[in-house]
């Protein structure tokens, strides 16, 4: 996944949890501003007040980020608490608390040396993807996904020229599943045939994919590419141009988005052309976990169209 950075806070869970934290200086004189440290720790206990044992768990920050590759993880203690790392003055902290081997509680965004109680709802749970301790993916929960600010509109052009909106009348009553891509990301080169496929899959059922490519090459450069990559893969449904990659670019050409959080990201508009769900990233590197992917993505669909 290519990330572009981004912020927001998303707690997840299977029962009802409701962690505090408590962070302290890591260092009595740090010699300099730079080496200061903070020690985060906390204690977990559920609704109830009881404490949560024995539960695997993981702080990172920006500069912590190696820990993502962990194959031992520390485990909270029969109070139910932690010690986390020292993380660098500056950084904010993401806890990640695993509760199954495919399911995890995440805080993000938080500020060392400040005490919270954090207060999670069943249903806000964070899916782990197959050997997610394998490929460091705990790295790509610290970016939260692109979020909305209100109706996604745009007006760009088809490999032909033609202006699309969603305005259109074929998009009308329609779920529609916008892929924000380039030819140049490789998430999305795996991406774009299962795309096509779910194109085909939930077609007569009320579906659009549309593919936005941003590329890094000028417009017409750009469009001879798209048009010979589209030719070779074989894809069938809407492709509209939509210049640089850049986050600014993006979010000043397809509005109603905000924090743009990298490539490929997939977005699942309902009928009412309101979002139903947004993906960042594209996980290639096994069948596995690719059939993980366009699993999500297809639950996503038949949810929208009903």
């Amino acid at each position: 996944m290519n990330i572009i950075t981004r912020r927001r806070f998303l707690a997840a869970g299977g029962a009802a949890l409701v962690v505090v934290l408590f962070a302290g200086c890591g260092g009595e004189k740090p010699a300099q501003a730079a080496s200061a440290v903070a020690l985060v720790s906390g204690r977990i206990v559920n609704a109830a007040g009881d404490p949560v044992v024995r539960h695997k768990y993981l702080v990172l920050s920006e500069s912590l980020n190696e820990l993502r590759y962990m194959k031992e993880f520390p485990r909270t203690n029969a109070n139910g608490e932690f010690r986390a790392a020292r993380v660098p003055s500056g950084e904010s902290a993401t806890v990640i608390l695993i509760l199954s081997e495919d399911r995890a509680a995440i805080w993000r965004d938080l500020t060392p040396r400040v005490e919270r109680v954090l207060e999670l709802r069943e249903d806000d749970a964070v899916q782990l993807p197959p050997e997610w301790d394998t490929y460091g993916d705990f790295w790509t929960l610290l970016h939260v996904p692109t979020v909305p600010t209100g109706v996604v509109s745009f007006e760009l052009p088809d490999l032909e020229g033609t202006i699309v909106s969603l305005d259109d009348e074929r998009f009308a009553n329609r779920v529609v599943l916008i892929n924000f891509w380039g030819t140049w990301c490789g998430g999305c080169q795996y991406e774009a045939p299962h795309l096509a496929e779910l194109q085909r899959e939930f077609k007569d059922d009320g579906l659009e994919v549309i593919g936005i490519a941003f590329e890094k090459e000028d417009d017409v450069q750009a469009v001879d590419v798209l048009r010979q990559y589209v030719l070779d893969k074989h894809l069938d449904y809407t492709i509209l141009f939509g210049g640089l990659p850049d986050s600014d670019n993006v979010e000043r050409v397809v509005t109603g988005i905000e924090g743009f959080g990298g490539y490929p990201t997939t977005i699942v508009l309902g009928r009412d052309k309101h979002v139903r769900h947004i993906e960042v990233g594209f996980k290639s590197e096994t069948e596995e976990r690719i059939a993980w992917n366009v699993a999500r993505l297809r639950e996503q669909i038949r949810k929208a169209l009903e």
